[in-house]
């Protein structure tokens, strides 16, 4: 499964291998950081998880910004065997990608599948967990943001629908950039049928918060496109530029830009 995940940020790039049963047993997982040197790309590291088992999915998530790489297994087993999640930070320092932090959440309601879809942006990273049932119901999925402070990775918010359900899998794919990301619900079917699905956009605080604490409903916007029918699943990918943002359909993609002062950006 080489390849099933990839993310890429100047010259180095990370790839998932989440079925690789070396070194920590059959689909325990893996990634690899590739690093482009003098025009040619050559393997810098094979990334595993420090504790890592079979069946973790480790790789099945990738995102790198910078010399920090982060790493999902959402099939890694939480206290009563159920696939909770985790999250792994490695970064680099003086060439070398060491494992520096294990990210969970602080709240469970036990197959979160946390580390589903993961994304990073400087000192903010988020974390997918649509399996999540806290606290609207069974697989209406959250989304986590943690931020690094004095060298530690903490977390800082869970992300929530206003207008969340139960199998919304709110958290499906996320996306960051600077003060924005989104967060893709491949199940939600308001306004346009089931699983035409949504993308939520948040905005972050102008000050950060010192403990983590629930947003449901912050939501500054709630994209749905108007031409989406049942079974589009709109939400099943997202990415964000420079005042815009991509939002994914099964079959199509489109594109959302920021009104700023009455003009739209791009």
């Amino acid at each position: 499964s080489f390849g099933e995940t990839v993310a890429v940020d100047g010259s180095t790039a990370v790839v998932g291998a989440p079925d690789d049963r070396e070194p920590n047993g059959e689909r325990a997982g893996s990634a690899y950081v590739f690093e482009r040197r003098d025009g040619v790309w050559t393997q810098a590291r094979k990334l595993a998880a420090g504790d890592g088992d079979s069946e973790d999915g480790f790789g099945s998530s990738v995102a790198v910004d910078g010399s920090t790489a982060v790493v999902g297994a959402p099939d890694d087993e939480g206290p009563d065997n159920s696939s909770l999640g985790s999250v792994y930070v490695f970064e680099r320092r003086d060439r070398v990608w060491t494992q520096a932090q294990k990210l969970t959440p602080e709240e469970s309601s036990g197959v979160d599948e946390f580390g589903f879809s993961v994304t990073v942006d400087g000192s903010r990273a988020v974390v997918s967990a649509f399996g999540d049932g806290i606290p609207i119901g069974n697989l209406a999925g959250a989304a986590y943001v943690f931020e690094r402070r004095d060298g530690s990775w903490v977390q800082t918010r869970m992300l929530t629908p206003a207008d969340g359900d139960g199998e919304d899998a709110f958290g499906f794919s996320v996306g960051t950039s600077g003060s924005t990301t989104l967060v893709g619900a491949f199940g939600d079917e308001d306004p346009n049928g089931p699983s035409a699905g949504s993308t939520y956009v948040f905005e972050a605080p102008a000050t950060p918060s010192d403990a983590a604490t629930s947003t449901p409903g912050s939501t500054t916007d709630r994209p749905a496109d108007e031409e989406t029918d049942d079974e589009d699943s709109e939400g099943s990918g997202a990415g964000l530029g420079i005042g815009s943002a991509v939002a994914g359909v099964a079959g199509a993609g489109y594109l959302l830009k920021r009104r700023v002062s009455g003009r739209t950006d791009g």
